[in-house]
């Protein structure tokens, strides 16, 4: 019994570890209750700022974060986040975040969604290619069903621009990237498509994009195909644009100097016209090749110079044709390129006209002087486009040597050969040439100039002009003609009101070289001056020497006359015409407006030439008119018209004709189609001695009267 008593009584040593268990038990309970204090003020809103203000402390200044709200446990907003590296500045406006922390029990961090108003990229350009990475491989799966950005403005060197939509879904783990439903909005088109990008090296990319087009690409679609690796990443693209079919291949190297490898192009089936109605229409087609090559090779800069392009391009016209007919006269080009980023060059240029001429020579377009820039505007803008197209073919790297000269303007200069080129087969309405010679030209901001000198056996063309702020230039121009030449000069203001000069003198010269119509041998002057704006307005007046004749006949006189789009004012003409004389005088153009005129050529068979084809020949007589003629908003007037002796070819003579004739002139009020029907009119006719193949008669009266509509005949 006494055992037994014993027994049940706990010893030290038991009593000991009782109190131990307790302890431990009570020690987990806090602990437990400690840390689901803390993960619970982590995940309140309290907690929020302090972890973002931990992360921020431990970034040494690369990240900072402005007005953190939310929790951890759900929906975490933040007025705006700022990442500073070395490189690039990322700053991201208005960000949210939704994400299931639950979901990091499995390994995999899910985020519902992701969004910012803003997103502002800052690139530095560097001078030497980046290695590709070779491991993208994430520690733990990601998965996020959504993210869109409102907008996005990125700037990399002297390139800059603006995306203003961009949304995607995003997997990613240790294999695979994937970018899914990409939409990506900009101000030249969208983007949609997928893409999957390998974790490890090589980086193989596989993936599809459809681009539609906006604004000056309205209207485009292109079907583009990803693949390769990401440092060799082939693109493919086939598509269509206003009727023209685009189709592209080429290798992408982000991480080399140069932003591609190798690129080829091809536009056919292309309407200019298509694009903007003011231009000329065509059936071209356009081939290009590109590659990288070392500056120094391309001969535009130094050899410290990043990357270059260098390639070819051919276009071809299968519908040449004359301006005036709204066409392009030039059937083929071809040219050898290359473009540093600065500056492109044009060499082995060769372009074949229609009618079998041709045109050689050589371009170049370089950065002008910076103290240019503002004087130019257009000229600025061209100079900071060049320099992004340039970036786009170099790595960034290469933008950093364009940064300095990015807002320079351009300075251009072009030299060509041409050869057998015909004036009528640019426009129908210039004489058959085959003229040769040279044209050279240089532009930059504050001024352009061309000149140039054509010839073709006793023919010569010699121009010079130059373009600034203020006005055109045509310093001096001379047209050669075996003995005769046409010299001169004019000016054009650049104002609103757009005033002009000119200025010419004629000597012995023949307009035929030049213009279809008769051959011709001119001795005189002609002044222009007046404003093209709000409406063309000009004062002219034209001297014919003495010696001058026009298809053989001897010309000479004098006319002057105020001309606008719609009228002639203070017209004055005294022309003779081997034995003719020509008076007339008046104003023409406006309601009530008359031009009186008389004619005196008492030998019809001098003006031979001069009268229509139609006309049998040979042409002989004696004839005298007169009267006045309204030329305002319809015709009118009387005319008194006397001649004797007519002979026109063997078969049509009349010894006496005397003609009186009279058409009221419009009323300003009136109907066009009233105006014509109730007009008075009246013609009288008396002649004799008239022969025709048909009958001859002795004499003949003819007199009508009444109205276009209503009148009476004997």
């Amino acid at each position: 019994m006494a055992d037994a008593a014993t027994s049940s009584v706990p010893t030290p040593a038991a009593r000991r570890r009782r109190r131990a268990w307790k302890l431990a038990l009570a020690a987990v309970a806090i602990i437990a209750l400690l840390v689901a204090a803390i993960v619970g003020w982590g995940l309140s809103e309290r907690g929020l700022p302090f972890i973002v203000a931990r992360i921020v402390a431990q970034s040494g200044g690369r990240i900072s974060v402005e007005q953190p709200s939310g929790s951890l446990g759900g929906t975490m907003r933040f007025r705006r986040i700022t990442w500073r590296g070395a490189d690039a500045t990322v700053i991201a406006d208005d960000v949210a975040v939704d994400w299931n922390p639950g979901a990091l029990w499995s390994s995999r961090l899910s985020i519902r969604g992701l969004g910012a108003r803003h997103v502002d990229i800052s690139i530095k350009p560097s001078a030497t290619a980046t290695p590709p990475p070779t491991d993208l491989r994430l520690p733990i799966a990601v998965s996020i069903d959504r993210l869109a950005i409102a907008q996005i403005d990125w700037r990399a060197g002297p390139r800059s621009g603006r995306v203003t939509g961009l949304e995607f879904g995003y997997d990613g783990d240790a294999k695979t990237h994937r970018i899914r439903d990409l939409a990506f909005i900009a101000e030249q088109g969208t983007i949609a498509g997928n893409v999957e990008l390998a974790a490890t090296a090589p980086l193989a990319v596989r993936g599809r994009l459809v681009l539609a087009g906006a604004e000056m690409l309205e209207g485009a679609k292109l079907d583009l195909a990803l693949s390769g690796t990401l440092p060799q990443l082939g693109v493919t693209a086939d598509g269509t644009l206003r009727g023209a079919r685009l189709t592209l291949d080429a290798t992408a190297t982000p991480f080399a100097q140069a932003a591609f490898s190798r690129a080829h192009a091809a536009l056919t089936g292309v309407d200019a016209a298509a694009f903007d109605p003011a231009l000329p229409h065509t059936r071209a087609s356009m081939q290009l090749d590109a590659r990288p090559v070392d500056a120094a090779a391309a001969g535009n800069a130094p050899a410290t110079r990043a990357s270059a392009i260098a390639g070819t391009v051919a276009l071809a016209n299968d519908d040449p044709g004359p301006i005036d007919g709204g066409r392009v006269p030039v059937t083929a080009l071809t040219s050898r390129y290359s473009f540093d980023g600065t500056t492109l060059a044009l060499d082995e240029l060769a372009a074949t006209l229609a009618g079998g001429g041709s045109a050689a020579g050589s371009a170049r377009i370089t950065p002008g002087d910076a103290a240019d820039v503002g004087t130019n505007p257009a000229a600025a803008n061209a100079a900071a486009d060049a320099s992004a197209n340039a970036a786009a073919g170099t790595s960034a790297n290469a933008a950093a040597a364009a940064t300095a000269t990015a807002a320079r303007p351009l300075t251009a200069q072009l030299k060509l050969a041409l050869r057998d080129v015909d004036f009528a087969r640019l426009d129908t309405r210039l004489a058959t040439t085959r003229l040769a010679g040279n044209v050279d030209a240089t532009a930059d901001a504050k001024k352009q100039t061309v000149e140039g000198t054509l010839r073709e056996r006793d023919l010569s063309l010699a121009f010079a002009a130059s373009i600034t702020a203020p006005r055109i230039d045509v310093t001096r121009f001379r047209a050669q003609t075996g003995g005769g030449s046409l010299a001169g000069s004019a000016r054009l203001e650049r104002s609103d009101a757009g005033d002009f000069s000119l200025q010419a003198t004629m000597q012995d010269v023949d307009p035929s070289r030049f213009v279809a119509m008769p051959s011709a041998k001119l001795d005189g002057s002609v002044k222009a001056a007046g404003t093209l704006r709000p409406a063309l307005k000009a004062s002219t007046e034209a001297v014919l020497g003495p010696g001058s004749r026009y298809a053989g006949v001897a010309i000479s006189g004098y006319g002057k006359a105020t001309l606008t789009r719609q009228s002639v004012r203070d017209a004055s003409v005294d022309l003779a015409v081997a034995s003719a004389r020509l008076h007339a005088q008046g104003n023409a153009g406006r309601s009530g407006d008359s031009m009186q005129f008389s004619i005196d050529a008492p030998r019809l068979s001098d003006l031979e030439s001069l009268l229509p084809a139609a006309l049998p020949r040979p042409v002989a007589g004696d004839l005298h008119a007169k009267g006045t003629l309204a030329l305002g908003a319809g015709v009118g007037g009387d005319v008194d018209v006397r001649a004797t002796g007519l002979r026109a070819g063997a078969h049509y003579t009349a010894t006496r004709l005397v003609l009186r004739a009279s058409l009221a002139p419009p009323a300003a009020a009136q109907p066009s189609a009233i105006a014509w029907h109730g007009r008075k009119l009246a013609i009288d006719v008396d002649a004799s001695g008239i022969v025709t193949p048909l009958r001859s008669l002795d004499s003949l009266r003819v007199n009508v009267s009444g109205t276009p509509a209503h009148h009476r005949a004997t």
